[in-house]
């Protein structure tokens, strides 16, 4: 496996992969995941999601004025977290739309009035009413 390096987007996005090219235009990222933050028991947590999940390779390309700052020198357990979780979506056990919710028992910290009905919001009102602005 080559180097494993993570793009900070100008979105915020971390996005983490093998850099395949790169150019005067961007840079090729194969097996990209984004990572996200979390609490799983108290404990805070990076968990990895397919970058594009309604696509079925792992490869992008980000072009030049999306990316803020490239960190090739990246921490050996946030490495082994990604190896697993690619390796994990490289078996048939593991699909791309996995609730991870249930994965870490995720329970959303929100207020809503009593005439709010939770099931017609999307999952950004669900965001914007998250007093802690977690999201997972």
């Amino acid at each position: 496996m080559s180097q494993i390096a993570m793009l900070l987007l100008t979105n915020g996005d971390e996005v983490f992969g093998e850099i395949l090219n790169e150019n005067e235009r961007g840079v090729d990222v194969g097996n990209a995941l984004v990572a996200q933050y979390t609490m799983a028991n108290d404990v805070p947590t990076i968990l990895f999601r397919k970058f594009c999940t309604y696509s079925n390779n792992f490869d992008v390309f980000f072009k030049r004025e999306h990316i803020v700052a490239t960190f090739k020198d990246i921490r050996e357990d946030v490495i082994k977290s990604y190896q697993l979780t690619m390796e994990l979506y490289n078996t048939e056990s593991v699909s791309p739309f996995s609730n991870t919710d249930e994965l870490i028992g995720f329970e959303p910290d929100f207020d809503t009035d009593d005439d709010c009905d939770l099931d017609s919001l999307n999952d950004d009102d669900l965001y914007y009413l998250n007093k802690k602005r977690r999201t997972h």
